[in-house]
């Protein structure tokens, strides 16, 4: 475990502050805001990057649904994972294709895994210690992200160059397929890359989604196929996004991140327009997190830091080096709402400095040195008198002198200006003389 020297964030005993990241050489790292510490595990390598990562403990277990979470890699396993100890507790293999999205369920008293790959394959596994799978079913493809209503069973899915479409999990129908725009003035095809999903104040008929092509469609399925709302976000590239749900206002905001490094937040209210960009953000943004209650927002990237933005006053809260370069995050859920957002806490790297008591200690002083020290600003401060009494009189002297000088100097007239004629107007003088 690493120790970073940030913010004093107080927080309840029994609330664990965890932020889960994921990092392209296969790390997850816990980083833990009360204790200020980071806590690595996993197996590292190139070939076992994390592609998605989801909260997956069980409803009875003491530590809650948010002490285990469900690593996704890029060699097609799944990889269960103890966020107080960091010990594997179980692994799902054999998963076809690259994993592109992943939700736990509890389906008849057990948990069950469910994974959707980029070749469209929704597999459900449990994870009990006989691991069979239960069901699969294929969707379209090829897959890029996917959102799942556990409360309607419903999945929604979405890629490149593939519009939105609605699954039943219960009947593994197709329920809803969306239509893309009307072809441009050239007789073109728009093109679209869903980036991401979300449902609208958790309708199942009101769905949001980012394109890669710098849009927010916004669709109702009872009304038409085709988006009933577009918003231009830009000119650089969506690469991630997430839904802010106000709990007070119960609005909802958009916020994309860019492969330029900008987080923004749109209003819906007023046509998609843009509302804030987070500040301190920098290099390309892969995993964007709202916090389900408190005004917040996690990012990381490839600028390998995690940020904790407020959303309202869009000040960085909270930051910190995690050394490789990040590809997903998690939020915990129980985080209390005690950081400040006037006054922002940062976080550093502790490379050069792993102290862990005050960094400005206070030192207790003599009483005699404090004597000494009384003096000395007294004779200081008397010698300064002086100087300056010395100053003004050498000033004062200076001046008589300069009065003295002018009163003995005669003042001289002034000189008469003397204006000559040009040499043209003199022949015509002599002529007019001459003449009289």
């Amino acid at each position: 475990q690493r120790r970073v020297h940030g913010g004093n964030q107080s927080t309840s005993n029994n609330n664990m502050v965890r932020v889960v990241t994921g990092d392209e050489t296969g790390l997850a790292k816990v980083v833990r805001l009360e204790k200020k510490m980071i806590a690595p595990f996993g197996q590292q390598g190139k070939m076992f990057g994390v592609e998605r990562m989801c909260f997956s403990g069980a409803t009875g277990d003491p530590n809650g649904v948010e002490g285990e979470i469900a690593v996704a890699r890029r060699d097609n396993v799944v990889v269960g994972y103890d966020l107080q100890s960091g010990t594997q507790k179980w692994s799902v293999k054999d998963v076809s294709g690259c994993i592109k999205g992943m939700e736990v369920f509890n389906v008849d008293g057990e948990r069950t895994l469910l994974t959707c790959s980029d070749t469209g394959a929704v597999e459900f596994k449990t994870l009990s210690a006989h691991q069979r799978v239960a069901r699969t079913f294929q969707i379209s493809k090829p897959v890029q992200t996917i959102r799942t209503l556990s409360h309607y069973n419903l999945l929604a899915a979405g890629g490149d160059n593939m519009d939105l479409e609605l699954w039943d999990l219960t009947t593994q129908q197709q329920t809803f397929k969306a239509r893309n725009v009307k072809n441009d003035f050239l007789d073109l095809r728009v093109p679209l890359s869903v980036v991401g999903i979300d449902s609208l104040e958790n309708d199942p008929n009101k769905w949001i989604y980012a394109s890669a092509h710098q849009e927010l469609r916004i669709y109702d399925i009872r009304v038409q196929k085709r988006p009933v709302q577009i918003y231009k976000t830009g000119e650089v590239k969506i690469t991630t996004f997430c839904l802010w749900r106000d709990p007070t206002t119960r609005l909802e905001y958009p916020i994309i991140g860019e492969a330029e490094g900008r987080i923004a937040k749109f209003e819906m209210r007023k046509g998609g327009l843009l509302a804030g960009v987070m500040k301190g953000s920098a290099g390309s943004i892969r995993g964007l997190v709202c916090h389900p209650t408190l005004p917040l927002v996690a990012s990381v990237g490839l600028d390998r830091h995690l940020r904790i933005h407020h959303i309202k006053s869009r000040k960085t809260l909270f930051k910190v080096y995690l050394k490789q370069r990040l590809t997903s995050v998690l939020f915990n859920s129980d985080l209390e709402e005690t950081m400040d957002d006037k006054k922002p806490k940062v976080a550093q790297d502790d490379d050069e400095n792993e102290s862990e008591g005050e960094m400005y200690p206070e030192v207790q002083s003599d009483p005699e040195d404090a004597e000494n020290d009384e003096e000395d600003e007294e004779s200081v401060n008397v010698e300064a008198q002086s100087e300056k009494e010395v100053a003004s009189s050498s000033a004062e002297d200076d001046d008589e002198e300069e009065d003295s000088s002018e009163e003995e100097s005669p003042k001289k007239p002034p000189a008469k200006r003397i204006i000559s004629k040009p040499a043209a107007v003199r022949p015509a003088l002599k002529k007019k003389q001459k003449t009289k």
